[in-house]
């Protein structure tokens, strides 16, 4: 899987529109865009960089309901974002 939006822009601009009190969702996805800092601009395209995304997303929000869900789901789906 190879993405033209790099996994790290695109996680900065989730941290923007995650609430305050989603402490769990927000230290996680801090914790990986630390850890993406380091990677070369192949892996924050590729699914080595996308898959763990996913997953801390789906683990903290298995249920897209709120407007900042769907926010976050839009900004996923817009392969031009």
């Amino acid at each position: 899987m190879e993405n033209s939006r790099s996994v790290y822009d695109v996680i900065k601009t989730v941290l923007e529109i995650i609430p305050e009190s989603e402490t769990t969702l927000l230290n996680d996805l801090k914790k990986y865009e630390t850890k993406l800092s380091y990677q070369a601009p192949e892996v924050l395209k590729g699914s080595d960089g996308w898959v763990p995304l996913i997953h801390i997303l789906n683990f903290n929000i298995p249920i897209i309901k709120e407007d900042w869900q769907i926010k976050i789901r839009e900004i996923l789906q817009n392969s031009e974002a």
